[in-house]
């Protein structure tokens, strides 16, 4: 939702005319950057390399498909 907020505003950030705007629309562009930037890696790790790349012991762990939904209270 970060970028598409850049995205929608990045006309008006562009021209400056707005402060608070182009405060937020900076925000969202480095909270997307961030985010981009841990997500990204963690993706391509388990859908691509798993466990043969960080090994198997770092990847049940790290792995959020085996988490016990019902240990945690959220599955009946």
């Amino acid at each position: 939702m970060w970028f598409v907020n850049v995205w929608f505003f990045w006309a008006d950030f562009r021209s400056g005319r707005d402060p608070v705007l182009r405060k937020y629309t900076r925000r969202s562009a480095v909270g997307f950057l961030l985010v981009s930037a841990i997500f990204l890696p963690w993706m391509l790790t388990f859908m691509i390399g798993q466990a043969a790349v960080v090994g198997d012991a770092v990847f049940n762990r790290w792995n959020a498909a085996g988490l016990d939904l019902s240990a945690l209270g959220l599955v009946t």
